[in-house]
């Protein structure tokens, strides 16, 4: 994972690469005679080309500069720079021209184009083989326009890898165990290469989609003993542009068992990924001794629950589902759930109800008169649960119960599995405050000198950036836009679009926006006032040009409270 430095160092490499494209410079009006209307020029012959090879240390420059140690080393199948195809097309899609970069190189005068959007498309290959042997295809593309009676410089372009390259490899000690007969299978959808035992070429796939998951699939035998090895694994968040060099190792060795983990290396992220690859491949083992787990799918539970009006109907009843997932692979032997609250009001109430300390859904029956009342508001008793090795647990019930009294509850859940082992606990926190119901989000520039939003800022190398936000219900939507002429062509190599939903980014845009300090997920609701600090933009910004950037926060809650702050930044 890279750190927030090495994502700055990231965005600078990005700097030098877009810098030229966000330049407009003014070669002169009319090179070559009178301007007809509603036409401008575009330089050609200064553009300048690389191709970032899909490895590490192959990084080839334009076969034309003198500097020779910059050249890479060529594969088998890598183009020239000069063979890359190089090609304009205008907003419509249609092609307007297209040559080599070596034949655009050699074109000295402007090409006159009528004014307007174009798209500078490069590539190696006009197309990308689903899947296929040692075929790498490079490309990129960038916007520019031509403006009346101005001429454009033809921007600089840097071509990367645009299918997905696999190497599939073994551990030495691993690889003698192992007999000749064994193969690894990669698929990407419905397209599969086999990688036979010893085989170094490089598989590429074209990505499917944004993110993609890649199958791995094993077979073979062990060379002394003829016992079979067949190990299914998936890894996912796989991109285009990425090498996964897949290297099978023995990860341990205990009493006869072999267990084989894979080490998946992703050359363009920079990382190690280490996928969870273990399993006793003498003979297949299920793990029937796993601890019992509580969790609410798509929820944190250390993030507290908020009740508001909003979450009920007129009648009093809760709408938004709480279901616990439970699991005991032993069976639930004991499922305990114990009310607690700051507000001494609704433990007399509870206590009233025959509810105190914590009660065993396991041992209640329904014909009991607590087991009538739990049963009342939705809970399993008894049968139900004793026994069951998964169980949907609703507490959607207990809700308007809670909301009924100010204060902070919580919601203590225990599994007792049948091998009597120590219970497994999860609390749930649920806040209720309805003296600041319906009141909207507040968003706070916290800082020590008069920096306030929706007023310019001017950048100084002191400067903070951390933010609080205060909201009575959970966070919704946290959204995101970034108005900024110098940053527009830049977000996109490093992976940020100019508009995003904190609240619902996933991938590798959720892990950038991480490194750069914004909370995303599950974490905008885990703390109230959420916090957080992303100073280390303004070292980035300080690197650009002079000029204004704006980052628009909008925050809504499950109340429907709404609040939109503008952070603008100026940099002299």
């Amino acid at each position: 994972m890279k750190t927030p430095k090495t994502l700055i160092s990231t965005f600078a490499a990005a700097l030098l690469l877009a810098g030229c494209v966000n330049e407009d410079p003014y070669y002169g009006k009319d090179p070559g005679g009178e301007t007809p209307d509603g036409t401008g020029f575009l330089s050609v012959g200064d553009m300048e080309l690389r191709v970032v090879y899909d490895a590490q240390t192959e990084t080839g420059w334009d076969d034309a500069r003198d500097d020779a140690a910059a050249k890479a080393p060529r594969t088998r199948s890598n183009p020239t720079v000069d063979q890359i195809a190089v090609e304009i097309v205008d907003e419509a899609g249609a092609t307007v021209a297209k040559k080599s970069y070596g034949e655009w190189k050699a074109q000295t005068e402007p090409i006159e184009m009528a004014a307007g959007n174009y798209t500078l498309k490069a590539y190696s290959a006009e197309t990308i083989a689903a899947a296929d042997w040692e075929c790498p295809v490079y490309a990129t593309e960038k916007d520019f326009t031509i403006r009346k009676g101005e001429t454009t410089r033809m921007p600089d372009l840097v071509c990367t890898l645009a299918n997905i390259k696999v190497t599939v490899g073994y551990a030495a000690d691993l690889a003698d165990l192992l007999s000749d007969d064994t193969a690894a299978e990669v698929t990407l959808g419905a397209n599969t290469l086999r990688f036979a035992k010893g085989d170094a070429r490089a598989a590429y796939f074209r990505a499917e989609e944004e993110t993609n998951t890649l199958r791995l699939d094993i077979a073979g035998t062990f060379a002394d003993t003829g016992k079979s090895v067949s190990l299914t694994k998936t890894i996912s968040g796989v991109r285009a542009g990425q090498w996964r060099k897949i290297t099978f190792i023995i990860e341990n060795a205990d009493k006869g068992n072999l267990e084989i983990g894979i080490v998946v290396d992703s050359f363009i992220q920079d990382e190690e990924i280490v996928v969870d690859g273990t399993g006793d491949l003498w003979e297949p083992v299920i793990d029937e001794t796993e601890a019992p787990t509580i969790e609410w799918p798509g929820h944190d539970l250390a993030a507290p629950l908020r009740l508001d009006a909003s979450m009920f109907d007129g009648e009093g009843n809760c709408t938004t589902p709480v279901v616990f997932d439970l699991k005991a692979s032993r069976g639930i032997a004991a499922l305990g759930i114990a009310i607690g609250s700051d507000n001494a009001d609704l433990l007399a109430r509870l206590s009233s109800m025959g509810i105190d300390g914590t009660v065993d859904l396991c041992a209640t029956t329904p014909e009991s008169a607590l087991g009538q009342l739990l049963g009342g508001m939705g809970l399993p008793l008894g049968d139900a649960v004793a026994g069951r090795k998964t169980l949907a647990l609703t507490l959607t019930g207990l809700m308007p119960q809670l909301y009924a009294f100010e204060g902070t509850h919580t919601l203590t859940l225990s599994i007792t599995d049948d091998a009597a082992a120590a219970p497994v606990q999860a609390v749930l926190t649920v806040l209720v405050d309805k003296q600041t119901a319906g009141k909207d989000p507040e968003i706070v520039w916290v800082n020590d000198r008069g920096y306030d939003f929706d007023s310019p800022a001017t950048l100084t190398e002191d400067m903070t950036i951390r933010i609080d936000i205060a909201t009575t219900s959970p966070i919704t939507a946290f959204e995101v836009t970034i108005e900024s002429e110098i940053l527009r062509d830049l977000l996109p190599i490093i992976g940020l679009p100019e508009q995003f939903d904190l609240c619902t980014v996933t991938g590798e845009t959720a892990a950038t926006l991480g490194e750069l300090g914004f909370p995303t997920g599950d974490k905008v609701n885990e703390q109230n006032p959420l916090t957080f600090d992303i100073s280390q933009f303004v070292e980035v910004m300080m690197a650009l040009d002079a000029g204004e950037h704006k980052f628009i926060l909008s925050v809504t809650d499950s109340a429907g409270g709404h609040t939109t702050k503008t952070l603008h930044l100026v940099n002299e």
